[in-house]
């Protein structure tokens, strides 16, 4: 530890330094002359076998990105919330829920990304929804239940995964991101989608696959610039005739549900398709086959 701290008391004498990088060193903690590096913009320590960050980290005021991936890290510090120049900080495959997460968190207006794949979170902190700049919230793997009710506060959101989570339904204010292009809700236990939905105008791929949704509402027929729709392993019985209304789908990925029809205005339009998805349904086997010879012809 000391021959490290030598290492970084000299390189942070060198006025340009603006990034370190101490990952898959072996630490435990973070040494106590990091913090001093004051003029740091990128800290990097991934890799390592952390549990917690030192309390004094908000003094590192410069700071715009920090990558603590495949660390052990169960709480982060009140002084998290002094960051105010950060806009990246990487925490996939930690040991945080929601009780490590200070209030303070969420005075981190300048946040604009923040992955928390692979945790231990039964629900969102209640703080995250004051982070209204954030363009990519990453929530995979988890143990999510539920969301707040006013989830769509965060309008900027661009991309969200839920993937691999105990969902059982979306909150209605999600029709409020209209900015969001990319959802993945995945692995999940969805039975039905909100009306609001139709709201999602920016929307361009909703990943849907494994969960137990009995219908593809008419909802996302009002999702116009939509390009994919991956609605596999479900329990849909139905699919609504908007969706074949879509002028810019390009993928519709509907195997292994329980549907024995579909739309005719869809069947009439699905040669547009690059791919579309058939089989594991209880349609005549003939219907299918045509279909996805149609669909072999079309793709690129």
């Amino acid at each position: 530890m000391l021959e490290m701290e030598q290492l970084i008391h000299v390189d942070s004498e060198e006025d340009e330094l603006e990034e370190l990088d101490l990952s898959d060193k072996g630490l435990e903690c973070v040494p106590d002359c990091v913090t001093s590096c004051t003029r740091l913009v990128g800290l990097y320590l991934e890799d390592n076998s952390l549990t917690s960050l030192p309390d004094n980290i908000g003094q590192m005021k410069g700071l715009q990105e920090i990558y603590l991936r495949r660390n052990q890290i169960m709480n982060l510090p009140e002084s998290i919330g002094e960051l105010n120049a950060l806009q990246c900080i990487y925490l996939e495959n930690n040991e945080l829920n929601e009780d490590g997460i200070p209030d303070s968190f969420g005075n981190l207006l300048s946040l604009e990304g923040l992955p928390m794949h692979n945790n231990n979170f039964t629900r969102m902190p209640t703080c995250f929804l004051n982070l209204t700049g954030l363009q990519e919230l990453y929530f995979d793997n988890n143990k999510l239940t539920s969301l707040p009710e006013n989830f769509g506060v965060l309008t900027n959101l661009r991309e969200l995964g839920l993937t691999n989570n105990q969902l059982s339904q979306l909150p209605k204010s999600f029709g409020a991101l209209s900015k969001l292009e990319i959802l993945h809700v995945e692995g999940n236990c969805l039975v039905k989608l909100p009306k609001t939905l139709s709201g999602l105008t920016a929307l361009k791929r909703l990943y849907l696959q494994d969960n137990k949704l009995e219908k593809l509402h008419s909802c996302i027929g009002r999702c116009e610039n939509i390009q994919v729709i991956n609605v596999e392993n479900n329990s849909l019985r139905g699919v609504a005739k908007r969706i074949a209304e879509l002028p810019k789908l390009k993928h519709l990925l509907l195997a292994n549900n329980k549907l024995d029809s579909l739309p005719e205005t869809l069947i009439a339009k699905s040669s547009n398709l690059r791919r579309f998805t058939l089989a594991g349904n209880q349609l005549a086997s003939t219907f299918v086959s045509n279909f996805e010879n149609l669909c072999e012809s079309t793709n690129e």
